[in-house]
């Protein structure tokens, strides 16, 4: 038999869903394609790509940017920047990005696993990339410190010296911090010398 009609007279276009049943596609109150990026959805958002995935959560107001808002280091030191899913958060996050910049001649950086939230003494400037959109639900677990710490110790998920800046940190692949528990990482950047540094970390949330 044909395929269902629109008013028109043309067809629905559709697809297969995960139970092998033929479902039309979803368009929202905008008109626009429908993307579900729920928390059981991780699959989907694998097989679409990073790039996709990220260019569909900001039309979608679910990709945010936190940024530690510049920090100027008077001497040599290490400053932490942590991003943290605490198990209440009702969502899952997928980090695609980390930047760092440094105005020294050369730095290291430390990606750190954690399981319980560092908060550092000041809370990161989080922006939804939709801008104007509905904030982060994990805003306030995004902390960095302003003043230089002792970086934690091993095992490290990362850790590169870098002589230029900016830098991308997860050209390895992105992160996930998953639904229902507590998982974070550290970033630690650690200069060499005086001047300003920043880092700013990009993720997903649904």
């Amino acid at each position: 038999m044909p395929g269902f009609l629109n008013p028109d007279g043309s067809e629905l276009v559709g697809g297969l869903n995960p139970s092998n049943t033929g479902q039309a596609l979803k368009i929202d109150a905008n008109g626009n394609l429908y993307v579900n990026l729920g928390p059981n959805n991780i699959d989907g958002l694998g097989n679409l790509g990073v790039n996709t995935a990220a260019a569909l959560a900001t039309y979608s107001g679910k990709a945010f940017v936190a940024s530690d808002n510049l920090i100027s280091a008077a001497a040599a030191g290490s400053f932490p920047m942590a991003i943290f899913n605490p198990s209440n958060s009702g969502k899952t996050i997928l980090i695609y990005s980390i930047r760092v910049g440094c105005a020294n001649a050369g730095y290291d950086v430390v990606l750190k696993s954690i399981t319980s939230d560092p908060a550092y003494n000041t809370t990161a400037v989080v922006t939804n990339k939709s801008l104007g959109n509905v904030n982060s639900a994990i805003a306030g677990h995004i902390t960095y410190n302003s003043a230089s710490l002792t970086k934690d110790s091993t095992p490290y998920l990362r850790w590169e010296p870098y002589t230029k800046s900016p830098t991308e940190i997860l050209d390895m692949g992105p992160i996930i911090l998953p639904f229902g528990s507590n998982h974070g990482i550290t970033v630690w950047l650690t200069v060499y010398g005086a001047g300003n540094l920043s880092c700013n970390i990009e993720y997903i949330e649904f």
